[in-house]
């Protein structure tokens, strides 16, 4: 183990689940061998999450809370907080995870952990520990970037199970056994990584120009890994580190099924008109397609409505 402990701020976006925050934030503090902060950028929330977490933490030294000028999504909400960090002079080389505020941490190294694998990566951008979701290792926990066969089938197919195997990964370590080896064979490179907690320095995030705000939520993680493979780097998962993932109650709380998937489109042409290399005309079919497809969903929806 080094003896030199690294400066981590772990940026946390929160929206009316400052009780929540809160319950992560305790779990945090546990985390051992590194030099921890947090950064609470509270996007507007409506249920005064700004003032209760303003209020708890007035005395901390720890723990800084901060709140967007509104809530412009997943995308801008990071970005405010990683452009606040630059601003008040935060040191380049220092590690910054994004997080979720609705993920468990048992091992109370993690951080210390993920810190020393990043440094044995080579060309590396940003590094996960294995996603855990009810206590098994997540079919997502990382994916190649997906194709425009992809973005169709999962629409319109009947079997989206079928279409998501062709772009995860082969689980590289048990479902029921966590990896434990801690050498080269425990780095997995991989294209997207789970927007959910990775981590990665200050400077990377403003060398590729932080998130794409023109998304609000959902796919996030493909722009980020095709501006990591423009960039020449590479993202890696430590398997020997894990953390288990909640299902959001606060996105379905918010938000119907056809925002979700609005949400969900309209990240998909983000990326095919800014990030990709295809052609107007595909770009167009694939906003006519989605635009009919939501169409259709918003009838359903009002139909079932009235039932």
């Amino acid at each position: 183990m080094r003896e030199k402990e690294e400066n981590i701020v772990v940026l946390i976006l929160n929206y009316n689940s400052w009780k929540s925050t809160i319950d992560y934030v305790h779990l945090l503090r546990k985390q051992t061998n590194v030099k921890l902060s947090v950064l609470i950028v509270d996007n507007c929330s409506p249920d005064r999450s700004f003032e209760q977490l303003s209020e708890y933490y007035t005395d901390s030294t720890d723990v800084e809370v901060i709140k967007s000028e509104h809530n412009g999504g997943y995308a801008y909400g990071n970005n405010f907080g990683l452009n606040y960090l630059i601003q008040k002079g935060t040191n380049r080389d220092t590690f910054v995870a994004i997080s979720n505020n609705d993920i468990t941490i048992e091992n109370n190294l993690l951080l210390n952990k993920l810190t020393e694998s990043y440094i044995r990566c080579k060309n590396v951008a940003f590094i996960s520990p294995v996603m855990y979701i009810g206590g098994k290792v997540a079919p997502n926990f990382a994916w190649r970037i997906p194709d425009m066969k992809y973005d169709i089938s999962t629409v319109v197919s009947s079997d989206r199970a079928k279409a998501n195997t062709a772009i995860y990964y082969p689980l590289p370590l048990s479902k029921t056994k966590k990896f434990t080896k801690e050498n080269d064979e425990d780095l997995f490179p991989a294209e997207c990584i789970p927007g959910a907690f990775f981590m990665g320095r200050l400077s990377t995030f403003q060398n590729i120009a932080f998130f794409d705000e023109r998304t609000f939520l959902f796919g996030e993680e493909r722009i980020i890994a095709k501006k990591v493979k423009d960039a020449g780097l590479c993202n890696y998962i430590a398997l020997n580190l894990s953390y288990d993932h909640q299902i959001s109650t606060v996105i379905d709380k918010e938000t119907d099924l056809v925002s979700r998937l609005t949400h969900i489109l309209n990240s998909r042409i983000v990326y095919y008109k800014y990030h990709s290399n295809k052609n107007v005309l595909k770009v167009t079919f694939l906003k006519i397609f989605y635009s009919l497809y939501l169409t259709v969903a918003r009838i359903r929806q009002k139909v079932k409505g009235y039932k």
